[in-house]
């Protein structure tokens, strides 16, 4: 099971981090690690009211948690940070889900480009 990320600090060095993606209204951050995934979200209150941006956080968390059962090898270790910048309202279940899937594979093909950088 993905779990939340806990610590302040962890969701500090995400907000920091340069290993962004981004398509559409949603950007993912990415702070490799030896850890499970952990995920975390920040939806402004530009996107909406409480009710709107728990909405985006609920879709967005069971997407994450399909993606997981699915295709658990989608993610690397470490945290992951899922930042909204607009309304998903427009945004069915299956384009959602794409959207998401497709960040998380360029999160851990940018992952393993830099892994092997370092290794050189």
């Amino acid at each position: 099971m993905l779990a939340p990320v806990s610590r302040r600090s962890a969701f500090i060095r995400l907000r920091t981090t340069t290993n962004k993606v981004r398509s559409g209204p949603v950007r993912v951050a990415h702070q490799a690690s030896s850890e499970l995934p952990a995920a975390a979200f920040t939806v402004p209150k530009s996107v909406g009211s409480a009710v709107v941006r728990n909405r985006v956080k609920r879709r967005l968390r069971a997407i994450l948690h399909e993606i997981y059962q699915n295709t658990p090898d989608l993610f690397l270790g470490g945290d992951y940070l899922f930042m909204v910048s607009s309304s998903l309202d427009d945004f069915g279940y299956s384009k959602l889900y794409a959207t998401v899937a497709g960040l998380l594979n360029s999160v851990k093909s940018k992952g393993s480009k830099n892994a092997e950088d370092k290794g050189r």
